[in-house]
C-alpha cells in the first residue's frame, strides 16, 4: 500500500502485539475472521492494481464478497476498498468483476432481508439509534487512551503515522484508513451493543485494527527516520524493543482467564478429559461434536440419538455410547426439556463421572438400549 517494506512489519507487529485480538484470535468468532480477510481483500486489490492481471482481479473480487459476508457490518468494507479504484477507469474487466462481486454478495442481502426483523438480543427498544452514539463513541473512543485493554502509545503513533502522509500527499491511502476506521466507529456508536464495555463487545473493537495498525506502524516508520541515528539497525530495534516494552505490561491482561463462559470451560474440559479415558471405539452424543472430533473422539450430534437409524448404525459400530449431559443441556432449558430429557427417558443411563461447581453439574453417561 505504501510501497516501503518498513512500515508494514512495524504495522504487522502492532497487529500482533494487540492484546484484544490476542485474546480472541484463538476463537472462531467472526470478528478476527473478518480481520483476516479484509486484509487479503486489501491486499488482492492491490496486487491487481499493480499487475493489472484479470486473475487477481477475480480473486480481489471474490474475496471481497466473501469478507463483506463474514458480520452483519461488514459490507462497510466494500465503499472503503472502492476509494482504491478512484484513479481507475471503468473497463470491460472492472464491470466483469463487480458483476461477479454482485452474485457472490447477493446471498447477504437475501439472509440480510430474512433476518432484518430479528431482535438481535435487543429486548427492547431500536436496535441502532442516535441515543447511542453519545455513550458508545465516549466509551469506545476512551478505549484507545486509558491504557487497560488497548495500548495508549500504540494510539499515539498514530499521529506522526497521519502527519507522514499528509507530507508524502498520499491523501488516497489516508483516506482509505480513516474511512475504514470512520465508518466502522461510527456503525458501532449508532448499535445498542455497541460499546467495547458491554459485556464481550469488546471485540468488535477488531474491525477497526487493520487500519490504526497500518497507521500506527507508518508512525513508527517515520519516527524512526528523524532518530538522529545514522544506523537504520540501531535505530528501528530502539523502537521494536521500545514497542515490545509497552507491550510487556499488557501481559497479566493477555495471561489472566477471566470470569467469562467459566461453566463452558468446565463443561469442556471435564468432557475432553472423560471420554479420553474410556477409549478410542467410543461415540459421544453431544451438542458440539467439534470439540470432541478435533480430539479425535468419535462424535455425533445429540439430535441422532432420537434418530432409529443413526442409533442402531451407532450400536453397530461399537458398544461404547456416550452421552454428554454439558453446557447445553444445563443452561438452555429448551434443550434440557427436549432432546437431552428424549436421551434421559429411552436409554438407560450408566453414570461415568461428574463435575460440579456453583451448583452446576455436568455429568458423562454411557448409553444403553432399554
Amino acid at each position: 500500500m505504501f510501497k516501503k517494506e518498513e512500515p508494514a512489519l512495524y504495522s504487522g507487529l502492532i497487529l500482533a502485539l494487540n492484546p484484544i485480538h490476542i485474546l480472541w484470535a484463538p476463537t472462531i468468532t467472526g470478528e478476527t475472521l473478518f480481520v483476516l480477510f479484509a486484509l487479503l481483500a486489501a491486499v488482492s486489490i492491490l496486487i491487481y492494481l499493480n499487475n493489472k492481471s484479470i486473475p487477481s482481479l477475480f480473486l480481489a473480487a471474490s474475496i471481497l464478497a466473501f469478507a463483506s459476508q463474514i458480520r452483519p457490518e461488514a459490507p462497510l468494507l466494500l465503499p472503503v476498498l472502492s476509494l482504491f479504484f478512484i484513479k481507475e477507469k471503468l473497463d470491460k474487466n472492472l464491470l466483469l468483476a463487480f458483476i461477479l462481486l454482485l452474485i457472490l454478495f447477493l446471498p447477504y442481502v437475501l439472509q440480510f432481508k430474512n433476518v432484518s426483523n430479528d431482535s438481535w438480543g435487543a429486548t427492547s427498544g431500536e436496535k441502532l439509534s442516535l441515543a447511542n452514539v453519545k455513550p458508545n463513541s465516549l466509551v469506545n473512543s476512551r478505549f484507545f487512551i486509558e491504557n487497560t485493554r488497548y495500548p495508549a502509545l500504540f494510539t499515539v503513533f498514530i499521529l506522526p503515522g497521519i502527519i507522514y502522509l499528509i507530507f508524502r500527499k498520499s491523501f488516497l491511502n489516508l483516506s482509505i484508513l480513516v474511512a475504514w476506521f470512520a465508518l466502522f466507529f461510527s456503525i458501532y456508536s449508532l448499535f445498542y451493543a455497541g460499546s467495547f464495555n458491554y459485556g464481550a463487545d469488546v471485540r468488535f473493537s477488531s474491525s477497526l485494527y487493520p487500519a490504526i495498525s497500518m497507521l500506527a506502524g507508518l508512525g513508527i516508520y517515520y519516527l524512526r527516520t528523524l532518530l538522529p541515528i545514522r544506523k537504520k539497525l540501531l535505530s528501528s530495534s530502539i523502537l521494536v524493543i521500545s514497542v515490545l516494552l509497552i507491550f510487556a505490561q499488557f501481559l497479566p491482561f493477555v495471561n489472566a482467564i477471566g470470569e467469562e463462559a467459566w461453566d463452558a470451560r468446565l463443561a469442556h474440559d471435564f468432557a475432553i478429559n472423560t471420554a479420553k479415558s474410556q477409549g478410542k471405539d467410543c461415540y459421544v452424543f453431544t451438542h458440539v461434536p467439534t470439540m470432541f472430533l478435533v480430539n479425535n473422539i468419535n462424535a455425533l450430534q445429540t439430535w441422532y440419538g432420537s434418530n432409529a437409524a443413526s442409533v442402531d448404525d451407532t450400536f453397530k459400530k461399537t458398544d461404547c455410547v456416550l452421552f454428554e449431559e454439558g453446557y447445553w443441556c444445563v443452561n438452555v432449558q429448551q434443550y434440557k426439556d427436549g432432546v437431552c430429557k428424549y436421551l434421559k427417558d429411552n436409554f438407560n443411563l450408566v453414570k461415568v463421572d461428574s463435575a460440579t461447581e456453583r451448583e452446576k453439574t455436568f455429568t458423562l453417561y454411557r448409553l444403553e438400549r432399554k
